[in-house]
Parts: structure tokens; C-alpha cells; sequence
């Protein structure tokens, strides 16, 4: 009797009763009948049996284990109980094993966690890992209210560098005075290298110290997120401490600051057309070392202002749609060029007394036309670029003029591109 008989019989044997491994189904040998249990069954339809998986031109032969193995495993597999209680413990081990096999970890459903979750990629700090769900709004994680903060850190304990993490299609909730997604840790002891993210991450506390994805020392990034706080005011939504050369699409919002780049060498990264909206600020820079840094595109709307740059360098704001009043995209542009064609981000300013500097602080560069009265100097960033008036010049932004005159000019202010 060939094997494709003996299924059929144990189906036909268990349908309508519960099977045991003490059950036995008799196949007939021809010399004499075989007592089989369905364990023995299984074991050779799964590892000795093979056939042919794909009706494509060159497919082979292959066992149902051998392709068994190379599916994801989901924390189900290791014992998570349903989201009435705490599966933290079954998410763990499932991510140990995918680690270990060198399989995919997939969330086909939300988990419930009550405690921390840390995803350490010290074991495949060479190779990387993938972790996948079901959609990033149907699967992931889900962390009890002041779970610790982290919520869920990804990092490398004893490898210094960790490259190829790809976290893609799941999401992760969170309500805490803290992260709930943080990717590196805060002393930058494990650098993540070449990241991947696609998530959906909201983090549900208003406490002014709340934060949805924060990460440190994480280089070429490519991220495409939605990650929003409790509500307008609330903490960061996006918070990048030396993050570098990285490439950044999605949603920000629902909190005090939409991005924020803070602490340490943030640098040479692109915001693409982010949707910044229902935050006290749109863009915040507060790091001297947060340098050639470019948003692109985008939209800025339901904020206070658009932009506050109060630290930074050679950072560049082009051409956003506004969903706010122009008066309200620049707070602060320290450090940051704010390209916005045919848009005037400054009013022409009165002319300063004589010996008065002038600082442009819009973002934007300004021509100015300097028309009359009686000058002897324009000192542009502390150099003298004409010794009479009926001249033109440039005004870039945080550069500042010095007028010497004994009868005062008038001046007129257009906005260039940046």
C-alpha cells in the first residue's frame, strides 16, 4: 500500500474521533498487515516522503520537513498564550531560535507583553536577521501601560557593531514615560549598522519625556515609519542621537516635537516627504553636531512652528507644503537653509542705525538692494563688500550687515533660492 493510501485511511480513521500516538492503523504489506501509529506516519510523510513542491521547469523532489524548516517561526510555536496574558517570554525565545536556525521571526497577530523585550543582535551581528508580521496595524508587539523603558531595545551585547536588521510590517504599542521603540543604546556601546525599519509605533503616554522610536548610533538607516505620541505637546515622536547617512520616510506627530535631532554627530541624513503634523514643532534641532541633515518635501501642517533650529550646522529645510500661516515655519533657523521658491519667509526689515548689525535670521537667502543716502561701508560678515550705496548683495542666512552711513539708505529684501 503506497503512502498516499495510508494518509487517506488516517484520515478516514480520524475523522469524527480525537487520535493518540497509542493509535495504530494497519496497512496492508501484502505479505502481511503493518501496524502503524500516526506518529510514524507523520514522521515519514514529513522527512522520508518527497515530492515535488513547484510545477516550474527545473523544480526537484524535496521532503515536507525540508521545507518545513525554512518557514518563519512565530512566537506561538514556543508556547504564547493568547493576549490575556504576558507572552514576552514566548516572543524571546521564538527570536532566539529564529537567530539560532537562521530563519525568519514573523508576528502573525499582536502580542501581549508585560515585560521589556530586547532583541539582541549579537549572534548574527555579521549576517542580520529579519523579523516580519502581518501588517503593521493587524501584528507586533503590544507593551502593558509602564512596562520599563525601554519598551523594545534593539542591540548587540557583545558585539561593538551589528549590521542587517530588517524589521518590516508589524507594529509596536506602548504607553510609557520613556521609549517604547529604541534601536541602540543610549551610551552608543553597539553601533547597528545598515537598518532596516517599516513599523507603525505609537507611544500613548503624555508625559513630557515620551518618546515613540529613538536611536542612537545607527548608521545608513532606511526607515519608513508612522511613530506618534500621546498627543500634541508630548515628548518626541522621532528622536535621532547619532544617527547617520540615514534615509527617512513616514509619519511623525502627536507630540511635542515631530523630529527632533539631539545629542551626538547626527549627520548626512534625507527626510523624504515626512507628513509633520499636530506637534507644538515640526523640526527640532538642538545639537551642535547635527550637520548636513536635509528635509525634503513633505508637509508641514497643525504645528506651532515648523522649524526650531537653535544648534547645528550646514542643515537644509527644501520646499515642504504648509498646512501652517509662513509666518510660523521659522521659530529658529540656526544652522539651516529654508528653500521655499517664490516664497518670502521676511519681511524687509527697517534699516538699522548706523554701526547696528543686522542679522538674518529667516533661513532663508536674502538679495538686498541698497538704494540712497549717504554710506561709506557695508560689512557683510564682518567684510566690507561695498564703501557706497546703489548696491546690491547677498544675505545668507545667520550672516549679518553693518551699515556706516551719515545720511541713512532704504533697502529692499527678495528672497532667493536656496
Amino acid at each position: 500500500m503506497g503512502v498516499t493510501s495510508i494518509v487517506k485511511r488516517l484520515i478516514n480513521f480520524t475523522r469524527g474521533t480525537t487520535v493518540s500516538d497509542t493509535d495504530v492503523l494497519y496497512a496492508d504489506q501484502g505479505s502481511g498487515e503493518v501496524a502503524l501509529t500516526p506518529k510514524q506516519i507523520a514522521t515519514y510523510v514529513a522527512g522520508v516522503f518527497s515530492f515535488t513542491m513547484s510545477a516550474g521547469v527545473g523544480a526537484v523532489a524535496r521532503t515536507l520537513l525540508a521545507k518545513l524548516k525554512e518557514m518563519p517561526v512565530t512566537p506561538d510555536d514556543f508556547g504564547a498564550p493568547g493576549v490575556t496574558a504576558d507572552e514576552s517570554a514566548a516572543v524571546l525565545l521564538c527570536f532566539k531560535a529564529a537567530l539560532a536556525l537562521g530563519v525568519e521571526m514573523k508576528f502573525p497577530r499582536w502580542y501581549r507583553c508585560s515585560a521589556p523585550v530586547v532583541f539582541d543582535l549579537a549572534t548574527v551581528a555579521v549576517t542580520g536577521t529579519k523579523v516580519t508580521g502581518s501588517g503593521r496595524q493587524t501584528s507586533g508587539l503590544q507593551f502593558d501601560t509602564n512596562v520599563a523603558s525601554p519598551n523594545l531595545l534593539v542591540t548587540s551585547s557583545t558585539v561593538a557593531d551589528a549590521f542587517y536588521p530588517d524589521l518590516m510590517g508589524w507594529g509596536v504599542k506602548g504607553n510609557v514615560a520613556g521609549v517604547v521603540l529604541q534601536v541602540g543604546k543610549e551610551d552608543f556601546s553597539d553601533l547597528i549598522n545598515e537598518l532596516t525599519l517599516d513599523l507603525v509605533v505609537n507611544n500613548g503616554s503624555t508625559d513630557p519625556t515620551a518618546c515613540a522610536v529613538e536611536m542612537n548610533g545607527v548608521y545608513n538607516p532606511d526607515a519608513r515609519l508612522v511613530a506618534n505620541c500621546g498627543g500634541v505637546g508630548t515628548g518626541d515622536a522621532l528622536r535621532l542621537c547619532r544617527t547617520q547617512f540615514g534615509f527617512f520616510r513616514g509619519s511623525y506627530g502627536n507630540a511635542a516635537n515631530c523630529v527632533r535631532l539631539t545629542g551626538s554627530y547626527t549627520l548626512g541624513n534625507k527626510f523624504d516627504a515626512l507628513d509633520l503634523e499636530m506637534a507644538t514643532c515640526a523640526i527640532t534641532i538642538d545639537s551642535a553636531t547635527a550637520v548636513h541633515n536635509s528635509f525634503e518635501g513633505g508637509t508641514i501642517a497643525n504645528v506651532t512652528s515648523g522649524i526650531n533650529a537653535t544648534a547645528g550646522s550646514c542643515n537644509r529645510v527644501s520646499n515642504p507644503n504648509l498646512g501652517i500661516a509662513v509666518a510660523s515655519l521659522v521659530e529658529s533657523a540656526v544652522g539651516v537653509t529654508v528653500d521655499m521658491p517664490g516664497m518670502a519667509l521676511l519681511a524687509t526689515p527697517a534699516v538699522p542705525a548706523s554701526g547696528t548689525p543686522y542679522t538674518n535670521n529667516s533661513g532663508q537667502p536674502q538679495f538686498v538692494n541698497l538704494l540712497g543716502g549717504t554710506v561709506s561701508a557695508v560689512v557683510v560678515s564682518g567684510m566690507t563688500v561695498a564703501q557706497t550705496t546703489n548696491v546690491g548683495f547677498v544675505l545668507n542666512p545667520r550672516a549679518s550687515v553693518t551699515l556706516a552711513y551719515t545720511a541713512a539708505p532704504s533697502w529692499t529684501f527678495m528672497p532667493l533660492a536656496g
